[in-house]
């Protein structure tokens, strides 16, 4: 949870949910794209679905019950976001009954920065995502226990991400970690819609991203970006073309 509260017009909230729902055919497109990329490739996708399963039951046997653990790893994710927008963390605050605050200062972004770093736990698997990215640079004899890492990281946030908004889909307010004043949840400040719209687009792109880069590299990013755009262009002229088959007059 963060303590900076959204104070903007909902106008640009609106705009940003418009685009997401815009992009979101391709962002489709270019995950079952990778996920196809995957399984008929020579890459071999058995250790990260191992791993996916094995992170599974060791959540639900061993870190949805680690004191604290879940709330660490919620407001890491925070704190992150908040440091790729250049804002200075001034809090970092964990606790085991009463949860966690992450206060940082405004900067860049403004206050759709702030929409971001408030939701950044519900679509960024932190720990699947730092691998990821450090894939690329790992010795090939650490392969393919580091995939089942990957998988097992993910596996986590699945069932984690899934219980976070779950407690944070609420109108109750909460008592603050970092001062106990009274606050929504990071979902009910930014609007249940706009989360929705917000949450469902950004982690599939980021779930087809991070497939991509694992069987293709980082060059597979352009690929993937390509392929969202091709899907939204042809999506328009598709939705154009009908419309005008619709409407024209006939002679």
């Amino acid at each position: 949870m963060t303590l900076t509260q959204p104070r903007t017009s909902p106008t640009p909230r609106v705009l940003v949910a418009l685009i997401l729902l815009a992009l979101l055919p391709g962002v489709v497109a270019a995950l079952v794209r990778a996920l196809d990329g995957l399984i008929y490739a020579t890459f071999n996708p058995w250790p990260l679905a191992a791993g996916l399963a094995i992170g599974t039951v060791l959540d639900i046997l061993l870190f949805s019950r680690l004191p604290g653990f879940e709330v660490f790893e919620h407001e890491l994710t925070h704190a992150l976001a908040a440091l790729v927008l250049f804002r200075r963390i001034d809090r970092f605050v964990v606790t085991v009954e009463r949860g966690g605050c992450v206060v940082h200062r405004n900067g860049l972004g403004g206050e759709l920065g702030n929409d971001f770093i408030a939701l950044a736990p519900y679509t960024l698997p932190t720990f699947t995502l730092l691998s990821v990215l450090a894939r690329p640079f790992v010795a090939g004899n650490w392969f393919p226990w580091f995939d089942v890492w990957i998988g097992v990281t993910f596996g986590y946030h699945v069932l984690s991400n899934f219980r976070e908004i779950r407690t944070a889909w609420t109108r109750r307010r909460f008592r603050n970690a970092a001062d106990g004043r009274l606050i929504s949840t990071d979902i009910q400040g930014r609007g249940f819609m706009f989360s929705t719209v917000f949450i469902v687009t950004v982690s599939l792109a980021v779930l087809g991203l991070m497939l991509t880069i694992v069987g293709q590299g980082y060059l597979g990013a352009l690929g993937w970006a390509n392929h969202v755009g091709h899907t939204e262009v042809d999506l328009v002229q598709t939705v154009s073309q009908s419309a005008h088959a619709l409407f024209s007059t006939p002679q």
